[in-house]
């Protein structure tokens, strides 16, 4: 497990897009610093935690052999739809920004983003994202090509985002949005388990990794990581849930 973190091939586009939310996020503290006006130290850490996170997920071990091995694209896909979500999350960049660039209210007033803060919508479009991967077959050719991969990563962590943010969120019906989603991710795990047919094989297969002799077995694996990641995970963010609640 400690070769998956270590032995990894920085993703230059993520490592650039990382360093601009760094950069992007500091340069608010520092607007507000400079007009006197403090922003909690906490916030910036558990931003910065996210940033990492994600580094994590596509430029270590699990990013390197992610593409390689299903479990292993899995437990990154888990990094990126919660872990770095809900630490992103806790570094309240809208908050941030709305105190350091008033100038992006406009952009969350929209009714679209209006929309997704709302915690059963943001839980349907989760929905439908995993739908579309994992039902209808759209992570087949998303894997098949590092373009691909690139647009699968990103969809997953903005929609990770989308997700935690309603769900911490002041809005109503949060204790049915969980319900919702604890049922769409069993539904992705359970799937994984059952499903008869490997996902993109014909891309694994022209792979021809001799440490992957069986597609279906390490298909029901990534189905285990992914409900062992839920079970350990979904309890958290609804620690976060009943704490946003509270205040």
């Amino acid at each position: 497990m400690g070769g998956l973190v270590v032995d990894g091939r920085p993703d230059l586009v993520f490592v650039a897009v990382v360093a601009v939310m760094l950069v992007a996020y500091l340069a608010g503290v520092r607007r507000l610093g400079a007009e006197a006006r403090a922003w909690p130290i906490r916030r910036s850490s558990a931003w910065r935690a996210g940033c990492c996170v994600v580094l994590l997920a596509t430029s270590s071990g699990l990013g390197r052999y992610g593409a390689a091995m299903l479990s292993v694209g899995v437990a990154a896909q888990l990094l990126l739809t919660l872990v770095a979500p809900m630490l992103l999350v806790l570094g309240a960049p809208l908050a941030l920004a709305r105190q350091s660039v008033p100038e992006v209210n406009w952009v969350l007033a929209h009714p679209t983003a209006a929309a997704l803060a709302r915690p059963v919508p943001a839980v349907l479009a989760f929905a439908a994202a995993m739908a579309m991967l994992y039902g209808l077959g759209l992570i087949d050719p998303l894997l098949s090509s590092k373009l691909g991969r690139l647009a699968l990563d990103a969809l997953l962590l903005v929609v990770g985002v989308v997700l935690v943010g309603a769900l911490t969120s002041e809005a109503v019906a949060r204790g049915r949005a969980v319900a919702l989603l604890i049922l769409v991710q069993a539904g992705v795990g359970v799937g994984l388990l059952l499903r008869t047919e490997p996902i993109a094989a014909t891309f694994y297969r022209r792979l021809g990794l001799s440490w992957v002799p069986d597609l279906l077995d390490q298909q029901r694996l990534a189905g285990v990581v992914w409900l062992v990641g839920q079970v350990a995970l979904v309890p958290i963010l609804a620690v976060g849930v009943a704490r946003a609640r509270a205040r």
